[in-house]
Parts: structure tokens; C-alpha cells; sequence
């Protein structure tokens, strides 16, 4: 486990680079809300899948997808933070103005963007156990059908009426596993926790 002297510190760098997004990051929304449980999630979900142990922070049973989006979580903290050590040997090449620092902002797009996902689906353990049920279908799927497969590598529009239809179908077959995700998509389609027909 962390000593309490680097939680304080790795806190506090979250901190300052929700600042220093706010300010530097012009390609996103520049948010500056985005706190350390998720890198605190991402570390204990990855632990949990080195460890082969199914806990509360795996209630699943396939975690390759799982495994993906943390790792990307704390990937892009240990790249800015490198980045930022580095450049901090070098400010007088800095601009003035952050956002005219391409270098930065491109860690800062890379940082917010995963840890937006992470806020979304590693941090909420019900919506990244539904996330970890319905990826394993869609793989199923696309070796079920190859041009659904072909539809994915290609970005094809048509994908995006298809895959509604699956996660539906899902649903349907065991809305315990993808209620949440579902919760999250279409939320107005819910009222007092549950499914309407409206």
C-alpha cells in the first residue's frame, strides 16, 4: 500500500494538472474536476487483475476490457508526469501562453480524454462490471458475423444502428449484467430505478 507522505503528493499533482488543463488544454473542455479516486480506482482494479482475485473492484468475470481502460488511466498520468518532470528542467522554452505548447497540450488531450472514461466506467464498479459483460458479447458477435467486424475496423455509420440492437439484445437476455450501462446511456428512460416503457 501507499504511504500516506505520497498520497498527500500525488493528490496534489492531480490537483495542479486539473489546474493546468483548465487553462493549457484548448482541444477539449479543459476540466479541471476530474480527482484522484480514478487513478486510485484504475491502480486497484489493476492490482485486483494481477492478482487473478474477483473483489468489489472486479465484479466480473472477463476483465480484458477492464484492464484496457485502466491501464489507459494510469498510462496517461505516468506519461504527463514524466512529461512535466522533463520540461521542468527546460521552462525557458516553454510559451508563455501554455495552450501554444504543443507537446503539452497533447499530453493534457490524452490525460483528460482517459480519465474521463475512467471517471465513467472504472470508477463506477456496477458500470464497469455491465461494460465487462457486454464486451465479450460483442466479440462474440463479430466472430459470429464477420461484416460486423468489418463494420468496427472501418467505422462504418451502419455500426451505429447495429450496435444498439446487440446491447438490447443483451439487455434482454440478462438485464441484471447491463442494466447499469444502460442506466447511463439512456437515463431518461429510468424512473426511481427503473425501467419505464415510455
Amino acid at each position: 500500500s501507499e504511504l500516506p507522505a505520497y498520497q498527500v503528493e500525488k493528490r496534489a499533482l492531480v490537483q495542479s494538472i486539473g489546474k493546468l488543463n483548465s487553462v493549457a488544454n484548448i482541444q477539449r473542455k479543459g476540466r479541471d474536476d476530474l480527482t484522484v479516486g480514478i487513478l486510485d480506482a484504475a491502480c486497484e482494479l489493476l492490482e485486483a487483475c494481477e492478482s487473478g482475485h474477483r473483489n468489489a473492484a472486479a465484479p466480473f468475470v472477463e476483465p480484458g476490457a477492464a484492464r484496457l481502460l485502466a491501464e489507459q488511466v494510469v498510462e496517461s498520468f505516468e506519461e504527463l508526469r514524466d512529461y512535466l518532470n522533463e520540461v521542468s528542467n527546460h521552462l525557458d522554452l516553454l510559451h508563455p501562453h501554455l495552450c501554444h505548447n504543443e507537446g503539452l497540450v497533447a499530453q493534457l488531450v490524452r490525460w483528460e480524454e482517459t480519465w474521463e472514461i475512467g471517471a465513467r466506467y472504472v470508477h463506477n464498479e456496477d458500470v464497469l462490471g455491465a461494460v465487462c459483460y457486454l464486451v465479450p458479447q460483442l466479440q462474440r458477435a463479430q466472430h459470429a458475423e464477420p461484416a460486423l467486424a468489418a463494420m468496427a475496423e472501418d467505422c462504418d455509420p451502419e455500426l451505429f444502428l447495429v450496435l444498439p440492437r446487440i446491447v438490447l439484445l443483451c439487455l434482454l437476455a440478462d438485464p441484471a449484467k447491463a442494466i447499469e450501462l444502460i442506466r447511463r446511456l439512456l437515463p431518461h428512460r429510468f424512473v426511481n430505478r427503473s425501467l419505464t416503457g415510455r
